[in-house]
């Protein structure tokens, strides 16, 4: 489960839809296609909507080009935001391959 705190910072609250949470997470290694693909397809295993935010760019994190057009490189901020009923799962899925 995601805790409020995971790795840096964050926050979890409840809505009509389910659960809302954001991390913040240090990126573990350069974005690739190949993570980009893995990262999209995580996702849209997901009822929940999930972002990806990194500086001043957010990318739908189900969709494949959306996640390349972020090209992050290792070390990078990174914040996650899921909104749904499997939000935290959701989050907990992204964060262990990012």
């Amino acid at each position: 489960m995601v805790s409020p705190l995971a790795k840096t910072e964050g926050t979890c609250g409840e809505n009509e839809g389910g659960q809302k949470v954001k991390i913040k997470i240090v990126a573990s290694k350069d974005l690739t296609v190949a993570l980009a693909k893995r990262v999209a397809e995580t996702a849209a295993k997901h009822n929940s909507d999930v972002r990806i935010l990194y500086r001043d760019k957010g990318a739908n994190a189900k969709s494949l080009m959306g996640v390349i057009a972020l090209s992050f490189k290792k070390g990078a901020d990174l914040y996650l935001v899921a909104e749904g009923r499997d939000a935290a799962r959701a989050i907990e899925n992204l964060k262990s391959i990012l």
